[in-house]
């Protein structure tokens, strides 16, 4: 036994070193693999944490914009616009009796503009109550706010950005008896959106709101950014992706990425642009390189 041992032994010497590089080389693969492995699920990890972070900012404005439709709603079917109607069916006029119900609206629209806050600020700048006709009935708010006109849609809610004038326009339909008499609309300041976006500090992902049109909402870009000039490109990328701008038509923006989440209430989508080694760091983005 120990004679064929020591065959074995002298057999195998001349191949020792041979043995031992290639478990070395073992090693080494195995090494690499656990390494590229590890860099993988911190790039994935880093992926997640900043898809995870737009969609909770989008939800955020999401939400905002579905109180404010909310808001609309619950104005239209208030117990003051009720007994107007209650009235007008039972044949009253402005001079007996719709008037003081008129009035009751007036005041109930007031309180509102008076006491509804968001973040301290107003959460209105007008609130406007039209007839079926089209014809405001009731009409609050201050005389500098563009007065609203009744969307053709009167059968939902709905919600518009009005871009040029920076304004949220929320409308909601006056039901009766299962009938669409009427509608309120509300106006607020697009500016109450700007604490949902966060401020583009350094190291931070650089966070846009972008109309479908590209035109960009937040921050108020008052110089000609190159993010303003790719303003449509960069609202037609894929949501919901992490994409690089290597294509993109602006060298200042050549080594980004973009992740652009839709806002379901309104066409608005969140952008959120961050470079490589932001993301990754120096490390893991060069070790992909």
């Amino acid at each position: 036994m120990q004679s064929s041992l020591t065959s074995v032994s002298r057999s195998l010497a001349p191949h020792w070193l041979s043995i031992a590089a290639g478990a070395f080389l073992l090693s080494m693969f195995f090494l690499i693999g656990n390494l590229y492995s590890s860099q993988v699920k911190l790039r994935q990890d880093a992926d997640a944490r900043l898809i995870s972070l737009g969609e909770a900012r989008a939800t955020q404005i999401n939400e905002f914009l579905i109180e404010r439709r909310q808001a609309a709603s619950r104005l239209a079917g208030s117990e003051d616009i009720t007994n107007y109607f209650s009235n007008l069916d039972l044949g009253m006029s402005i001079r007996y009796g719709l008037f003081a119900n008129l009035a009751a609206i007036e005041r109930r629209f007031q309180a509102s503009m008076d006491n509804d806050k968001y973040q301290d600020q107003p959460a209105y700048l007008r609130l406007t109550f039209f007839d079926r006709n089209g014809i405001a009935q009731v009409d609050v708010g201050a005389s500098s706010a563009p007065t609203p006109s009744p969307t053709d849609n009167l059968s939902e809610q709905t919600i518009q950005i009005d871009e040029k004038r920076r304004l949220i326009v929320a409308s909601a339909p006056v039901l009766q008896k299962g009938k669409i008499r009427g509608v309120v609309e509300t106006v607020s300041s697009l500016n109450l959106l700007a604490s949902l976006v966060s401020t583009n500090d350094l190291g931070q992902p650089h966070e846009y709101l972008l109309a479908d049109d590209g035109e960009v909402l937040f921050p108020i870009e008052r110089q000609r950014s190159p993010i303003v000039a790719q303003g449509r490109t960069l609202a037609a990328i894929p949501s919901g992706r992490i994409q690089a701008l290597s294509n993109i038509e602006a060298s200042e923006l050549k080594g980004y990425l973009a992740l652009r989440l839709p806002i379901g209430a309104a066409r608005l989508s969140v952008l959120r642009l961050v470079s490589e080694d932001e993301l990754y760091g120096h490390t893991l983005s060069s070790s992909f390189v």
